[in-house]
């Protein structure tokens, strides 16, 4: 899969790993809690406009989000609506990438921060845990993820989910597990 390869049998020792530094890990689950709520607040989750895309560009990296700021106000609100309406896995986020300053780390903070329930956060810092564990075979640095590491991405959390139980419920809180174990394991804690 171009580079990039999911393997199953890997899960079950992170999972166990995962549960057993629970108590550790705790408080990554509630890291972007206020955040999301923040942008949850609005009634119309059917698209976003540019002040919230900025929002969240500048979240996931301060350095992507003064090129959010060049894109037409109408043309976010035209690419989101669309992007959300959208249910494949890949299409949105190809989609949402189409703005100015928008790549695939971005993109998927857009989804999922939005419809946590539903999109994880494709990031170096998970990446690594779950090349680490050896759920994933490529780009051991977690820099320049691509669609491809995107699919493999989703299947891996989806896994984790379904095997992990009360702790983690969503996609997003597998996200912050990953994100908080390499955190713990680089000494960043």
């Amino acid at each position: 899969m171009n580079g990039a390869s999911f393997v199953p049998q890997a899960v079950p020792r992170l999972v166990a790993e995962l549960q057993a530094r629970s108590e550790e890990l705790k408080p990554y689950l509630s890291g972007m809690s206020a955040f999301i709520s923040a942008l949850n607040t609005s009634t119309d989750t059917s698209r976003i406009d540019i002040i919230t895309l900025h929002k969240i560009a500048y979240k996931k990296s301060n350095r992507r989000a003064a090129l959010v700021k060049k894109n037409d106000p109408k043309t976010v609100l035209k690419i989101t609506e669309l992007a959300f309406s959208l249910t494949d896995d890949v299409k949105p986020l190809q989609l949402l990438c189409v703005l100015d300053g928008v790549n695939i780390p971005t993109a998927s903070s857009v989804l999922s921060w939005l419809f946590p329930e539903r999109w994880p956060v494709i990031d170096q810092r998970a990446w690594r845990t779950l090349y680490k564990a050896g759920i994933v075979t490529s780009r051991p640095s977690g820099t320049s993820l691509g669609i491809p590491q995107w699919r493999v991405y989703l299947e891996a959390v989806r896994a984790l989910q379904a095997e992990i139980g009360n702790l983690a419920r969503t996609p997003q809180q597998v996200d912050r597990l990953l994100y908080g174990l390499d955190e713990l394991e680089r000494g960043q804690a």
